[in-house]
């Protein structure tokens, strides 16, 4: 059985209202703002337990049994827009009374982490995650959704002093941290600039493992672990006040066999006839190394010429380095992502995203753009899929494939044979005369904006593929190991789910390739929902197409892969409309 971050709770409501007060505060604004001073008052002042804000217009407050009573509260509280009411804990949703045991951990610490409940919300610091010149820190933030999914995420504390523009963060919460024991707390009323905000420099992204075995320090040292470590002190601390376990959901069937080892061969070949054209656009000489380290590994092996140009060239293979598109519209430069000549094969290799890695990990850089060289001169000229020999799946039927986007649907559709195309039109504007087509784009009106992958086959049934909030989770067994084995026994013991790509009763998921046992997984493997709309669910003969990792470098696809070359379409039939 798999583990999934779904949790099943009982509570002792009598238990838990003889030892702790509920109150309940309420705005007659629209919502609370997550700044607002209310929401660290309690906690700051009135030492209250547990503090829980739910993004609207309530916030909930947890005392210990007879700390506090109400009209102290709202003499404390000061401000006219806001109500209070006491409650029962029966009256709360569970998620909100589990969040409220939660947070309440704030007072927790250890060498390894502290545990900080602020602004309504609970954060892990620790020692570990600090920068060297002590103007960032990495945080992670526990919490429970409202069908008690447990989610756990990373986040980043930055120095105020980083910022350039500091009266544009004015409605930032700030705060202070230590770094001897790594305490976050709210400044209530800042006197000064010493302090972060919860926000990362431009650019920057938070990065901790969902998990990683790689050493008993790593192991030790990533969300699974600080999650079950959390998970096990709220259990001990509150064992006689409720209960908690984690769902668990049956594998039908598991595939862990890539199917395209030989593809990154098969690509150099192709590429190595085919003119490429280099460009830099990055504006700044602080980038030449990074620039001539991707010219000389295009240049190696090469058989045809590798030019070096400021201008796209018709009918090569164009890359272009340059920064994301975000670095344009933050200091609104003419974005030239909306000028690229839609009929020419053009890759960028952006800075922000690229420019650590083209040196130390330029493989992968270079295998990553040979692969979306041939994807982009698939969609434009050649029509049919080069990097892999779709017949060898010997469907006797076509597949559809399709999206909305911006009130747009596209659709590709795949022959037997791997030929494709591609339709597209506007919202309900008028009929593609296919009704397998007709139907698929029905259902993307009734859904707009929900970010829904449709697939259809030629024989009429139509199901629907959606990211859900949950997740697999390894056996917490795994962390009580000495030496963690890498045979299939131990895989299919602790890591059942995480791994390979797993079909289930109506969803499925796709981790890290579990032959080898890769000993990192960066982010959790989540389950797609398959909901069917039309017909049977055909979801099954599709999990091969997710068994290749030329969509994602060594990794596993978690879409059928013909989507890859639709979201390429769309991006091309963004910019040819100019967006």
């Amino acid at each position: 059985m798999a583990i999934t971050n779904k949790l099943q709770v009982k509570f002792n409501y009598a238990k838990i209202d003889d030892s702790y007060d509920f109150y309940v505060v309420t705005t007659v604004d629209k919502y609370i703002k997550s700044g607002a001073f209310v929401l660290d008052k309690p906690l700051e002042s009135l030492r209250a337990d547990s503090i829980v804000f739910d993004n609207g217009r309530s916030l909930f407050i947890m005392f210990k049994k007879g700390m506090i009573n109400r009209l102290e509260l709202v003499s404390q509280i000061e401000d006219e827009k806001l109500s209070l009411k006491q409650v029962n804990s029966y009256e709360l949703k569970d998620y909100i009374l589990f969040r409220l045991f939660l947070f309440s951990l704030n007072n927790y610490d250890s060498d390894e982490i502290k545990f900080n409940n602020i602004t309504g919300k609970f954060y892990i610091t620790s020692p570990s995650w600090l920068a060297r010149n002590k103007k960032s820190f990495k945080a992670l933030n526990i919490n429970v959704d409202q069908n008690l999914n447990i989610t756990v995420e990373a986040t980043t504390f930055t120095h105020l002093s980083l910022f350039n523009n500091t009266n544009a963060l004015f409605d930032y919460p700030r705060y202070v941290f230590s770094d001897k024991n790594c305490s976050l707390k709210r400044v209530l009323r800042p006197e000064n600039n010493d302090v972060y905000i919860r926000k990362s420099l431009y650019g920057q992204k938070a990065e901790i493992p969902f998990f990683s075995f790689y050493s008993n320090k790593e192991l030790r040292n990533n969300k699974v672990f600080y999650l079950y470590e959390t998970l096990e002190l709220l259990s001990k601390k509150f064992s006689n006040l409720f209960e908690f376990s984690f769902d668990e959901i049956e594998v039908l069937k598991t595939l862990g066999k890539i199917r395209d080892k030989d593809f990154i061969e098969n690509v150099k070949e192709i590429v190595t006839f085919k003119d490429i054209n280099v460009i830099n656009w990055s504006n700044s000489s602080e980038y030449d190394d990074e620039f001539k380290s991707i010219v000389e590994m295009f240049t190696l092996g090469k058989m045809a010429p590798v030019t070096v140009s400021k201008n796209i060239v018709g009918g090569s293979y164009n890359l272009i380095f340059l920064h994301n598109k975000e670095y344009y519209e933050q200091n609104k430069y003419n974005d030239p992502y909306k000028n690229f000549p839609t009929n020419e094969v053009i890759q960028h290799i952006t800075i922000e995203d690229s420019a650590d890695k083209i040196i130390s990990d330029n493989e992968a850089i270079y295998e990553t753009i040979l692969k979306e060289f041939l994807i982009k001169d698939d969609i434009l000229n050649k029509k049919s899929i080069s990097l892999d020999d779709w017949s060898e799946f010997n469907f006797d039927r076509d597949y559809v494939f399709g999206r909305e986007k911006d009130g747009v649907h596209y659709f590709i559709i795949v022959k037997p044979n791997g030929r494709f195309e591609f339709y597209s039109k506007k919202d309900n504007l008028s009929s593609f005369g296919n009704p397998v087509l007709d139907a698929c784009s029905d259902y993307l009106t009734d859904n707009k904006g929900k970010e829904k992958t449709v697939i259809a086959n030629s024989s009429g049934d139509i199901i629907v593929i959606s990211r859900t909030p949950k997740y697999l989770l390894p056996s917490n067994e795994i962390f009580m190991l000495e030496k963690i084995g890498r045979d299939k026994e131990s895989r299919n013991k602790y890591l059942e789910g995480v791994i390979d790509i797993n079909l289930y009763n109506d969803c499925y998921s796709v981790g890290i390739k579990g032959s080898g046992m890769n000993t990192r997984i960066p982010k959790a493997p989540h389950l797609y929902q398959i909901d069917v709309i039309n017909g049977v669910n055909f979801i099954e003969e599709l999990l091969d197409t997710m068994a290749v990792t030329f969509v994602k470098y060594n990794y596993f696809t978690v879409m059928p892969y013909p989507i890859k070359y639709l979201n390429e379409y769309i991006l091309m039939s963004e910019t040819k409309m100019g967006k």
